[in-house]
């Protein structure tokens, strides 16, 4: 485990219509001390061609046969080197101080285990809908476990960063016989032996569209 580092988690299922966006907001951080571990899940489209044409060492990528995100998140959790843990989706994209904000945070905060911030949901072209902080009541820090329980209050679980360390202890990891919400269950059993900070800037954009897995759940919740 590397000090200050920050291991980005990065599933990827035939994402080569948005991940650049992705990659890019990552690449131009201004915390500079990260490392982007990129599990392509069995993609038959071009994600493998388009992060080997982005030639920053930070960047790391594996290849498995198609297992689920939980499987590709597990995957990038045995990889990562760093003292903090992040995701992001293919088709979000990060704030340019989201890793600084958070690692400040966490660094000034030894007491807790795992930080998370505001975001925006966004329409498929980018465009703000609405704040993360607008579908919860307040602010909560702290022992957050019985109001996870009850609401997702994160908005995604990129928003997220977790102490290493915490995982480890526990041995945390992705639920691998979980189809949907993965990030979800595997916050919840964080916050059941972890505090949670909070910091108000934005973290994330998070895009809502068609082939989104949460958008795909609640259609056929609908159903």
């Amino acid at each position: 485990m590397q000090p200050g580092l920050v291991s980005i988690l990065m599933p990827a299922y035939n994402g080569a219509e948005f991940i650049r966006q992705a990659v890019d907001s990552v690449i131009v951080q201004s915390y500079p001390q990260w490392e982007l571990v990129v599990v392509d899940d069995g993609s038959t489209d071009q994600t493998a061609a388009i992060i080997a044409g982005y030639p920053d060492a930070r960047i790391r990528y594996a290849f498995q046969e198609n297992r689920g995100q939980a499987a590709a998140l597990n995957r990038g959790l045995a990889l990562a080197e760093g003292e903090f843990i992040t995701t992001l989706d293919v088709d979000d994209w990060l704030a340019v101080d989201s890793l600084a904000d958070r690692v400040a945070y966490l660094a000034h905060h030894l007491e807790d285990g795992a930080v998370y911030g505001n975001g925006f949901y966004c329409d498929v072209a980018g465009r703000p809908l609405m704040r993360f902080s607008e579908n919860r009541v307040g602010d909560v820090a702290g022992d957050v476990y019985a109001t996870l329980i009850y609401t997702p209050f994160f908005g995604t679980g990129a928003n997220v960063m977790v102490r290493r360390q915490v995982l480890d202890q526990h041995q945390i990891q992705y639920d691998e016989s979980i189809v949907w919400c993965q990030d979800y269950d595997f916050y919840i059993r964080i916050a059941a032996v972890a505090r949670f900070g909070l910091v108000h800037t934005p973290t994330v954009w998070y895009r809502l569209h068609a082939a989104n897995m949460t958008m795909a759940m609640t259609k056929t919740r609908q159903l």
